[in-house]
């Protein structure tokens, strides 16, 4: 229900925001008349979650002293423990300390009050509007790791620039004390009771976790077994953040500006404490948000991976998208190491400890607090692992027995759902919990609220890329002959050595070899090959009778010829049935050089192929975007399983783009192909919110859109694709169709941008330019998907031409492969048969989709189709349930 200040203004739910949390209603008088509010106060998306369950939001409020968008952190405090103005000094001496980077990363305090135990502060931070701010922690991969390393990097070197030395030499004991305080105490503490529920004593130094021994981090801490003098360090001291965890670090980017960073929630500042705990913090809260239902197997090899012998022994490394992560907690400590190496190079065992120190400190804090017995697990452990870590950096004996710990078998799993750590158990408010950040590179949405994305639902539409196998239909529309063509096959032929040796003979023989292994990566694609070591005696040149012996059409071929330091190598890619020369280069490098040589041809040689075969000229396009072939491969096998149209393939996908954007990180198609995983998640109902998948989808476009301005025509015309299927999904048909017009101006030789455009003129109800945008994408693309035939078929019949409708209905259903597009393909039939008076046919394709689907209904398929005009909808609905579809 509308709230009295709703009512009043006249405002509805959605143009008033996120709803005011409950708990806290008794701030909001108090807010109004203190802060001097002008109009309302909006809560426009949640931040997360801070100290003690803090509520975190972006807002936009013009009160006393300040307007625009800002910080709005709602929380919980002891009364002895807070007062205004220890909030205000907190600040102050925050951003006094290093007025600099204060200016560029900071929060500048704006009010604070306090009624209760209840506290709200408001707080804003430098930049150009919390729309374009994602938390850290949500961010893709690419920005985490980029964040994570500039934040440990600056911490040091620009907010600690000035850092100190600690008086004297300290043990460890003084560390983890001054950083755990009453933590540590058996009365005030609760790591002794989590101990004792675990059945471990907690003076027993000893425990054992799956199999190997751990020392006891609290029986450590509480100076159970003394230790050497040796341990004493020069311990540095500094500014801390004190909650940095991955809701705390906002990564913004605005339109026509380098990506920032800001700090948030300055509550647990300290001035000179000891450093290096804000970096486990960061490491730790991230572990324990993207594996916080890891099994026990699963946490210990994570642990494994980070602990200090495993990186210096050069084991094998972990496996599955625990790779990725644990490159992210190295990047972070990689940039400690690189400041004490600039810094304290002499110094780096005190350092080291140090920084070990912290990690057990952070690790024995999450022990304390009261997270679910499985989390409070991981924080154990990881606090132990750490302290093994430390004795034996530094050569200490510790005992090596002790009951073993066991994770609760109730709470074992896997989880990779991120969430705020420190986010109490109660509900949250429903709009509170699915935050969010319109964002995509169109400038017709560059200031898109949220409120678009909720009134998509689980619905819209997709792309329908799918492995199609079929010869397009004559241009004159007489008939819509199907012919399956499930692979491309290719010979590679031994490479010509031109020049006299072993050695170049080697050479060519690696030619070939390199060339079959990369073709055969890509779906699609199969390599047939001669026997390597017969090359030079074979007749080479008869192409023709190669052809016909290998039952192939296509065939590289090429020489390799040495002089000196230089190689000249030549290929080329022959369609021999029609003797056409699809593909030819002459490479002249320094020898040194030949496996770029090698892996250059074989790009332009794959990419050759799939335009002439499958992708078009866009294959072309998407070549541009990277020079780099393990990428390209990667992409390749990416592209083949988003096809697949299943949940897992979208998971996957984002793994092999992820592994892609390492490679290059300048790849634009593999952002791209990772947003349309999140478009599908969100079509396909596979993500619990679409809205979240669509943000997403839409903060990857933004990432490529930008790309340090290095974005060519060609990946500009790519993205705006997708930004044009995004603006569809939102019914914004005028800003999609002025994307897609883009679109097909960079790139008029990429047939989707016109089918996309053909998609939106369908939408609209302009159904001749429909046709006339998706019959030139059928022309532009040799083998076109499904989905070019199913907008050809639906705009024919609302044009009354169904005879044209009913044929390209079956074109399209012929070249999809999955039942998911089965379904939307027989369902369209089924209209198709309906509006044409065919009323058996129509029942028999009705049968058919709910052969795909047997919970498909009428109402659930109108969240596939986003019509301008209800009463498009209302014909297509209409048909298919009179050919028999349920409701």
């Amino acid at each position: 229900m509308p709230s009295d200040k709703q009512k009043q203004s006249g405002l509805t739910d959605k143009q008033a925001g996120l709803p005011w949390p409950k708990q806290y209603k008794a701030l909001l008088s108090l807010i109004r008349k203190e802060w001097g509010l002008v109009d309302a106060l909006y809560l426009n998306r949640m931040l997360g979650g801070g100290r003690s369950g803090a509520l975190v939001f972006a807002t936009d409020v013009t009160c006393r002293g300040f307007k625009g968008q800002a910080i709005l952190k709602l929380d919980t405090a002891n009364p002895s423990d807070w007062s205004e103005a220890e909030e205000f000094e907190s600040h102050r001496i925050a951003v006094e300390a290093a007025p600099e980077y204060a200016a560029e990363h900071l929060p500048r305090l704006v009010h604070a009050t306090k009624k209760n135990d209840q506290i709200a502060i408001l707080s804003t931070i430098a930049g150009r509007g919390l729309e374009y701010a994602t938390p850290w922690a949500e961010s893709p991969y690419t920005q985490q790791l980029e964040f994570g390393r500039r934040v440990s990097a600056d911490l040091l070197e620009e907010w600690n620039a000035d850092y100190t030395f600690a008086k004297g030499l300290l043990g460890p004991r003084e560390l983890l004390e001054g950083w755990l305080g009453y933590r540590l105490d058996p009365e005030e503490g609760r790591i002794g009771n989590f101990l004792t529920e675990c059945g471990i004593e907690p003076n027993e130094p000893s425990f054992s976790f799956r199999g190997e021994w751990y020392p006891n981090p609290f029986a450590f801490a509480k100076r159970v077994l003394p230790l050497p003098k040796k341990t004493r360090m020069r311990a540095i001291r500094g500014q801390t953040h004190g909650d940095l965890h991955g809701h705390n670090i906002l990564i913004a980017s605005p339109p026509g500006s380098r990506r920032q960073y800001y700090l948030i929630d300055l509550d647990l500042y300290r001035r000179d404490d000891f450093l290096f705990f804000d970096h486990a913090y960061l490491e730790f809260t991230h572990l324990l948000n993207v594996r916080d239902k890891a099994d026990a197997n699963r946490w210990k090899s994570i642990l494994d991976n980070l602990s200090r012998s495993h990186v210096h022994s050069g084991k094998s490394a972990p496996k599955g998208d625990d790779m990725g992560l644990l490159k992210l907690m190295l990047a972070i400590r990689k940039n400690w190491l690189n400041w004490v190496n600039r810094h304290e190079p002499n110094r780096l065992s005190n350092m080291e400890n140090q920084y070990l120190l912290a990690r057990i400190a952070v690790g024995l804090m999450f022990t304390h607090r009261g997270l679910p017995l499985h989390g409070r697990c991981m924080a154990f452990t990881y606090a132990a692992a750490n302290l093994k870590d430390y004795l034996e950096l530094n050569g200490i004996d510790w005992p090596m027995n002790g009951p073993a710990l066991e994770f609760p078998a109730e709470t074992q799993g896997s989880s990779n759902n991120a969430r705020p750590v420190q986010v109490k158990a109660e509900k949250l408010p429903a709009q509170a919990q699915k935050s969010s950040i319109s964002r995509t590179p169109s400038i017709g949405w560059i200031a898109a609220a949220a409120v678009l994305l909720l009134a998509i639902g689980a619905g819209g539409m997709t792309w329908w890329h799918h492995r199609s196998a079929a010869t397009p239909p004559a241009s004159s529309d007489t008939t819509a002959q199907v012919q399956p063509v499930e692979r491309v096959e290719v010979a590679v032929l031994p490479f010509r050595n031109l020049s006299k040796g072993a050695a170049s003979a080697s050479l060519a023989d690696v030619m070939e070899e390199s060339l079959t292994m990369s073709l055969n990566e890509v779906p699609r694609i199969f390599v047939k090959s001669l026997q390597t070591g017969s090359g030079n005696g074979m007749q080479i040149n008869d192409l023709q009778a190669i052809g016909k012996a290998l039952d192939v059409r296509y065939v590289v071929t090429g020489s390799v010829q040495e002089s000196g330091e230089r190689v000249r190598i030549a290929a080329r890619l022959v369609d021999i049935k029609t003797n056409e020369l699809l593909w030819s280069q002459r490479y002249d490098r320094k020898i040194e050089n030949i496996f770029a040589v090698q892996d250059e041809i074989a790009l332009r040689v794959l990419i050759a192929l799939q335009v002439k075969l499958t992708e078009g000229a866009q294959a072309a396009l998407r070549g541009q975007s990277t020079k780099n072939l393990d990428a390209y491969l990667l992409y390749a096998r990416g592209l083949g399983l988003y096809r697949t149209f299943s949940r897992d393939a979208m998971r996957q996908v984002r793994r092999l783009m992820d592994q892609a954007l390492e490679l290059d990180p300048k790849f634009s198609s593999a952002l791209v192909l990772k947003a349309r995983t999140y478009a599908a998640d969100a079509r396909f109902g596979f993500s619990p919110s679409s809205r979240a998948s669509l943000v997403e989808a839409s903060k990857l476009l933004w990432e490529a859109a930008r790309l340090d301005g290095k974005v060519t025509d060609a990946e500009l015309g790519e993205i705006k694709i997708t930004d044009a299927y995004v603006d569809l999904l939102a019914r914004r048909f005028g800003a999609a169709q002025k994307a897609a017009e883009k679109a097909v101006e960079l790139v008029p030789e990429n047939a989707d941008a016109s089918a996309r455009l053909g998609s939106i003129f369908f939408f609209t109800g302009d159904y001749s330019q429909a046709i006339r945008s998706m019959k030139r994408a059928v022309d532009l693309r040799p083998i076109y998907p499904g989905w070019y035939s199913l907008y050809l078929s639906r705009a024919y019949a609302y044009q009354g031409e169904f005879d044209q409708a009913i044929k390209w209905a079956k074109d399209g259903l012929a070249r999809v492969k999955s039942d998911t597009m089965r379904t939307i393909m027989s369902a369209s039939l089924a209209f198709v048969y309906q509006e044409a008076g065919k009323k058996e046919e129509a029942e028999a394709a009705a049968r058919s989709t709910l052969t795909f689907d047997p919970d498909f209904s009428v109402e659930a398929f109108s969240k596939v189709v986003p019509f301008q005009h209800d009463k498009d909808w209302q014909r297509m609905a209409k048909a298919m349930e009179a050919a028999g579809l349920p409701e």
